[in-house]
């Protein structure tokens, strides 16, 4: 019994010290501070090449398209020291059409198939290549399952929220930016069963940072509405335990004036992004929410509504191209991440500080990453 209490003793101690630290941890982040948001320029976008060198380095370029006929494309081009090989680089493709099909495409590449310019965005990965040329942001894909080729004019410069950093313990980082919140697409996609043309609205971010996302990150929130009235991104993120589950939000919204081009922008750092209904999603096994009251204000206007999804799309299993020892040890001692897409319908309201209120509806653009 002595023993049995002095392992108990033992176990509350650990514990202890381990919620300390963590505490501790949490004091030591600085998440995007110093000022509401600002721009960024070209060098800031390219690849991070200084950083190739660390071990928990890892750096991507997303983009994201709502076409006019309902279809979504999620792209993300990556480089990383994350994977089973040191210093690999890659792209994960997603095509979903309005009426149910869908296209993917995953490709891997060593550190030898990147090949990048000297100055400015120019990025090329085995067979794909992103780069900004006259102002316009392109990306290029051609594999035997999926080729890819897109175009995006910005109908909204670069932004970064804050100083653009999560600054954490021990000189690590994560940091993020827009390359443009808002842009027009033109393009298409072909893959063995869909065909797609690819205008519509979009987004493109990028990020980059020395911690491994499932030991910053436990949950990922992110919603996209693009319509004629709004522009509105919202990262709700839930850091992990070693970082004492701190709440990080951060975002824009963008109410546009007609076809003028004229705009307000509000960057923001705190919102309320609540959910009403949770869903458990059965090859997860995890829950996310299925309906979100959302309120966020800054300048002259607040934003406020509901999100109801209308569509699930997918549940992607981040491990799923590694072996299945290696992907139940990576479950069961470190991490099981998910990305859960989903259309969702909103009724917002834009509220001026004259009390006007304007109601607009539409279709949402949801993702719940999850990574513990």
């Amino acid at each position: 019994m002595l023993r049995l209490g002095l392992f108990f003793i033992a176990i509350t101690i650990f514990s202890l010290l381990t919620i300390s630290i963590g505490a501790a941890k949490a004091l030591l982040v600085k998440a995007f501070i110093s000022g509401p948001g600002s721009t960024i320029d070209d060098q800031a976008q390219k690849w991070h090449q200084n950083y190739k060198d660390n071990g928990d380095y890892n750096e991507s370029w997303f983009f994201i398209v709502h076409t006019n006929d309902g279809g979504l494309l999620i792209a993300t081009v990556y480089i990383t020291n994350l994977g089973l090989n040191t210093f690999d680089a890659g792209y994960d493709i997603a095509y979903y059409d309005s009426k149910g099909k869908f296209a993917k495409c995953h490709q891997e590449y060593s550190c030898k198939h990147i090949r990048t310019a000297k100055t400015g965005f120019d990025i090329q990965i085995g067979r794909s290549h992103i780069y900004k040329q006259n102002g316009n942001y392109h990306l290029w894909v051609d594999e035997a399952e999926l080729g890819l080729d897109l175009i995006l004019t910005p109908e909204l410069p670069a932004h970064q929220f804050g100083n653009g950093q999560i600054k954490l313990p021990d000189k690590k980082f994560f940091a993020l930016g827009l390359n443009t919140p808002r842009a027009r697409a033109a393009g298409s996609l072909h893959a063995q069963n869909i065909t797609a043309n690819l205008a519509g609205l979009a987004q493109h971010d990028h990020s980059w940072g020395t911690e491994k996302l499932p030991t910053l990150l436990k949950r990922w929130q992110t919603l996209r509405i693009f319509s004629p009235e709004l522009t509105l991104i919202l990262y709700d993120q839930k850091l992990s335990d070693e970082y004492n589950n701190m709440r990080v939000q951060t975002g824009l919204f963008v109410v546009h004036h007609g076809n003028n081009k004229k705009y307000d922008l509000v960057s923001l750092n705190s919102f309320q992004y609540l959910p009403q209904k949770m869903r458990r999603e059965p090859n997860s096994d995890y829950e996310y929410p299925t309906t979100i009251t959302i309120s966020a204000a800054g300048g002259n206007y607040k934003i406020q509504g509901t999100i109801k999804q209308s569509r699930f799309l997918d549940a992607v299993d981040v491990l799923s191209e590694i072996s299945w020892p290696v992907r139940t040890a990576i479950r069961i001692f470190y991490a099981k991440p998910y990305c859960l897409r989903y259309f969702g319908d909103y009724q917002l309201d834009i509220i001026k500080e004259n009390k006007t209120t304007k109601h607009i509806s539409g279709t949402a653009i949801l993702e719940a990453n999850i990574y513990n």
